[in-house]
C-alpha cells in the first residue's frame, strides 16, 4: 500500500479521537469571585471544586487578592479553601540534621472549609459568580 492511501485512514482515525474527546464529559463553565475570610480578602490560596455526586469533573485554580477564576463542569459541586501563612521557621524536613531552617507555612482557613467543608454551589452553564464569606479564621496560627 503506497503511503498515500495510508493517509486518509489516519487522518479520519484523528479526526475520529478528536470528536469522541470534543463529545465527552459535561459541559464546561466559569465560576469566578471573591473569598474573604472574617472580612478581609484570602492574599493567596487554592480553591477546589468536587463533584458533589461523582459525576464531572474536579477543577481547581489559585486565589490572588480574595479573587479566583475557574473552569469547571456544570452541576452541583463541593468546595474546599485553602490558605497557609508563614509562621516562623522550622528544620528542613528533606534534610534533616543539616541545621538549615526553612520557612514554615500553617493553614488558617478553618477545617469546614477544606477538609471537612461543607461548601457547595451548583454551577449553571456560561460565567458563575460566587462570592464566600468565610469566618472563624486562626489569624496564622497553627489549629490544634
Amino acid at each position: 500500500m503506497s503511503p498515500f492511501c495510508r493517509f486518509p485512514s489516519a487522518l479520519s482515525l484523528v479526526a475520529a479521537c478528536c470528536l469522541t474527546v470534543a463529545g465527552c464529559g459535561k459541559t464546561k463553565t466559569m465560576m469566578e469571585g471573591l473569598v474573604t475570610l472574617d472580612g478581609t480578602p484570602i492574599e493567596k490560596g487554592t480553591i477546589m471544586l468536587i463533584p458533589a455526586k461523582g459525576k464531572g469533573q474536579s477543577a481547581g485554580g489559585g486565589i490572588v487578592a480574595g479573587r479566583y477564576r475557574i473552569s469547571a463542569s456544570a452541576g452541583p459541586m463541593r468546595v474546599l479553601i485553602n490558605a497557609a501563612r508563614k509562621d516562623g521557621k522550622m528544620p528542613d524536613p528533606l534534610n534533616p540534621g543539616s541545621g538549615v531552617m526553612v520557612d514554615r507555612y500553617v493553614e488558617y482557613v478553618p477545617d469546614r472549609y477544606n477538609e471537612k467543608s461543607g461548601l457547595e454551589v451548583t454551577i449553571a452553564e456560561g460565567i458563575n459568580k460566587h462570592d464566600f464569606a468565610l469566618e472563624g479564621g486562626t489569624a496564622g496560627k497553627a489549629k490544634p
